[in-house]
């Protein structure tokens, strides 16, 4: 015969345990599961979406009012599914991604996979001309999730186009409360969201898609939710990240062995093949000759300064490229000349933002392009004197480039170390120390630059403006 006090304590035991064992379990459930399986029990009653678009042309806003008539949610007289509502509910109650990234964006592999031979197709990508090692690249960087959450931060930010969307969405519940945000700009996903009552921000494109999925085809900025054109612009943002390594590929393939040789004692930073012209490069003024095809190189080598580089430039005959032995041997002694001017070594050091390019083209720094440019710019500001001067030492100038393209300064280095200030795009940086007031600028003869001209004055080697 059992003990009644010892079966009363057992089953209390297990009572207690049972207890405790539901109590966890609740618990448990209220921390992992799903946090929009619980707002999704909220009733909705209505949905409101306002829908604006400003640009060039007229469009009538639009608004679309979805209500729930006794469990059937209907847009006028046309049936809404209720999973697309249910979809809305829970893109709001997703947590807000404060900056767009590929997890905002609902960027996975298989979205990459999927929209990727689209997006090469919608992009300004010159695919039909490009080699395979250029495609494989751009693969690559397609589906670098890190390399995509950089450029994401790019494509939304600033101004992108002269039209403007503006969407409204407000989510009303039967129990009273609401829920709504607002989007207004000219990205794709129209983002971010805005939420109403905290202003909170949200890079969060399931919003977007959501909302898109309840209005009619043709509605107002449907097209633009849904992010229609995101992928080819995802694409050239990429592209613009990548492009100088674009070109390397190209020039690689193009000029086999040539940057490999001038690896040996130099980092090429950008290379690229083309028949540009420039003041010290490409065919002469008002010539009939074949454009010049030449191989560009942008070229850094230890001891440099940080902002200081080559910038080659040589002779390309279908992948015939001249002068690369001379550079290796006699490249060095315009870069000595250049960094040994205390004026241009100062000005180095103490401004590291500002680009610093010293020139050789096909066998000098000065080439005879340049000359004959500059001979034509002196004599049109009447400073003929000047050209006997540099043509007696062509051969030993190093021309040096400063500041960013369309704003640069061009020097003429001389080997005892005084200089002359050819021309000028109007950047104050790369007049070095001087302002802009110190010199009487001309219009040049060729290559006339938007702001600034030609000046053709004198700098002595201890850097006083001499005329």
């Amino acid at each position: 015969m059992r003990n009644p006090s010892l079966s009363r304590g057992r089953g209390g035991t297990i009572l207690r345990g049972v207890r405790r064992f539901t109590a966890i379990a609740f618990v448990a459930l209220c921390l992992f599961w799903p946090k929009n399986s619980f707002a999704q029990h909220r009733r909705v009653a209505t949905i409101t979406i306002k829908s604006a678009w400003g640009g060039l042309s007229f469009v009538k806003p639009q608004e679309f009012v979805i209500r729930n008539d006794a469990g059937t949610f209907r847009l006028g007289d046309r049936k809404v599914e209720s999973v697309r509502v249910e979809a809305l509910v829970s893109a709001l109650d997703e947590p807000a991604e404060a900056k767009p990234d590929v997890g905002g964006l609902g960027i996975t592999p298989a979205w990459l996979a999927e929209h990727e031979a689209h997006a090469e197709l919608e992009s300004h990508i010159d695919f039909d001309h490009a080699n395979q090692a250029q495609r494989d690249l751009f693969h690559r960087s397609f589906n670098d999730a890190a390399l995509l959450n950089t450029v994401l931060r790019d494509i939304f930010s600033g101004g992108r186009t002269d039209d403007d969307s503006s969407v409204e969405v407000a989510v009303t519940f039967e129990d009273g409360s609401s829920q709504s945000a607002t989007a207004h700009g000219c990205f794709e996903f129209v983002l971010p969201w805005r939420f109403s009552g905290n202003g909170t921000v949200a890079f969060n494109a399931d919003i977007s898609r959501a909302v898109a999925a309840l209005m009619p085809k043709k509605a107002v900025n449907r097209e633009r939710l849904v992010g229609g054109a995101f992928d080819g612009e995802l694409a050239d943002a990429v592209m613009e990240n990548i492009k100088y390594e674009w070109n390397v590929v190209d020039a690689e393939n193009q000029v086999a062995g040539v940057l490999t040789r001038l690896r040996s004692a130099y980092v090429v930073e950008t290379a690229e093949v083309n028949p540009f012209d420039h003041p010290e490069y490409g065919r002469e003024p008002g010539s009939n000759q074949p454009d010049e095809t030449n191989l560009h190189a942008t070229l850094t080598r230890e001891g440099f300064p940080e902002n200081v580089t080559d910038e080659l430039v040589l002779a390309d005959n279908n992948g015939d490229v001249k002068g690369v032995e001379e550079f290796l041997r006699s490249g060095s002694k315009y870069e000595s000349l250049a960094l040994s001017v205390p004026i241009l070594k100062d000005f180095i050091r103490w401004h590291v933002n500002v680009p610093v390019r010293i020139v050789y083209v096909h066998d000098e720094s000065f080439g005879d392009k340049a000359m004959q440019v500059f001979a034509a710019d002196m004599h049109a500001i009447g400073k003929d004197t000047l050209v006997l001067d540099v043509k007696a030492k062509q051969a030993d100038i190093a021309l040096v480039i400063i500041d960013i393209s369309y704003f640069e300064a061009y020097w003429l280095v001389f080997p005892d170390k005084h200089m002359i200030l050819w021309r000028y795009g109007g950047g104050s940086d790369g007049l070095i120390i001087w302002p802009a007031d110190d010199f009487r600028v001309k219009r040049c003869s060729e290559y006339q630059p938007v702001s600034g001209g030609c000046i053709g004055a004198v700098i002595s080697a201890d850097g006083n403006l001499v005329k």
